[in-house]
């Protein structure tokens, strides 16, 4: 609830340069005022406990996606990091996602076990969201998407947005001494031709549809090469320019994706 006040403390105190997104329209809106468009999103269910009224609350505030774990276990799933477990979802969590389809709450598959991936697909209604992996036949790491997860999350109608954490656009082993070190060392490793690798094999995948952006920029310790923050983003789409891709798939990529399924789900 802290963190709910800030973002609208927040949004209060820059409503010259920003506004809540609540709806798709919004989305335009802000698009025509110059504005950035804020989606209150949670990353890790714990935040709703085990009540469903809790979830309700958080709508009515302005929640409109909600990661269900993180790599842990919660009361919803099991995250990647339980994997021994073979969890998926609890009845709990079945609930959890049924009440996210009704009031029109993205729910996001990222930092899912397996096993919860596919039973978030049983469940839900509508499409899903895995709004910071990538491609595991790219980059083996177990936060990353199979092909055949990919395929079935594209037969849903959702979209995964790319990832920008180092280890998770390639198979990396750095012995660093620091963290300045490391940095270094993954920048001269990842660039933003990682990110159009993951980007090619998808598209051939699944085609353009199903394909964000997700960075992750607020959750990784380091970054690749030309894309140390949200500024650099012109050159992933020059590289995209520069692939051979169209300006109508480029924008998909840019966000038409996210932007059709946020209004399949949320109106």
């Amino acid at each position: 609830m802290q963190l709910v006040d800030l973002f609208h403390r927040e949004l209060a105190a820059n409503a010259d340069l920003m506004m809540p997104v609540l709806k798709a329209s919004d989305c335009e809106a802000a698009q025509a005022a110059g504005k950035v468009g804020a989606v209150l999103s949670i990353e890790g269910g714990e935040a709703i406990g085990d009540d469903l009224s809790a979830l309700r609350n958080l709508h009515r505030l302005g929640l409109r996606s909600l990661g269900l774990v993180w790599n842990q276990r919660n009361l919803i799933a099991d995250g990647v990091g339980e994997a021994r477990t073979h969890g998926g979802l609890t009845n709990f969590g079945v609930e959890v996602v049924r009440e996210c389809n009704r009031l029109g709450i993205l729910v996001d598959v990222s930092h899912l076990s397996d096993e919860g991936f596919w039973d978030v697909l049983a469940t839900s209604t509508k499409p899903i969201v895995a709004t910071h992996s990538n491609s595991r036949a790219v980059c083996h790491h177990p936060r990353n998407l199979s092909d055949d997860q990919v395929r079935a999350l594209a037969k849903n109608g959702g979209v995964m947005g790319m990832n920008f954490a180092p280890g998770f656009l390639t198979d990396l082993d750095i012995k660093a001494e620091s963290i300045e070190e490391y940095r270094r060392l993954v920048a001269g490793k990842t660039s933003v031709e990682s990110v159009v690798r993951h980007i090619d094999h998808l598209v051939g995948l699944v085609g353009p549809d199903h394909i964000g952006l997700g960075s992750d920029f607020d959750g990784t310790g380091a970054v690749p090469d030309g894309l140390n923050d949200a500024s650099c983003l012109p050159a992933l789409t020059e590289a995209l320019v520069a692939r051979g891709y169209s300006d109508e798939v480029i924008e998909k990529v840019l966000g038409r994706n996210f932007r059709r399924v946020f209004e399949a789900v949320v109106g």
